[in-house]
């Protein structure tokens, strides 16, 4: 990841746009697929703190840009420095 690679001695956060498989069945876990498809990353902080603040109007821009986002859910993602994301 693009993101983990270029900074990895700081924290990153953003936005994670993804959507699970049609079939998954909620009941069994072993059925879920997560498309983690898209990250908008909205800042690089220090090797122990990230933040950001955004508008609904920001993430309505995303969707503008990237039509085929429509289909995704928005939610928050952030990395561990030297770490993986979560």
């Amino acid at each position: 990841m693009f993101a983990l690679t270029r900074r990895p001695d700081k924290e990153w956060s953003g936005m994670l746009f993804w959507k699970i498989n049609k079939d998954a069945d909620l009941k069994n876990p072993k059925t879920i697929e997560i498309d983690a498809h898209f990250i908008v990353v909205q800042d690089f902080g220090s090797s122990a703190y990230t933040e950001f603040d955004y508008e609904h109007d920001e993430i309505i821009d995303i969707y503008k840009k990237n039509e085929e986002l429509m289909d995704y859910r928005c939610g928050l993602i952030h990395s561990h420095c030297n770490g993986g994301a979560i």
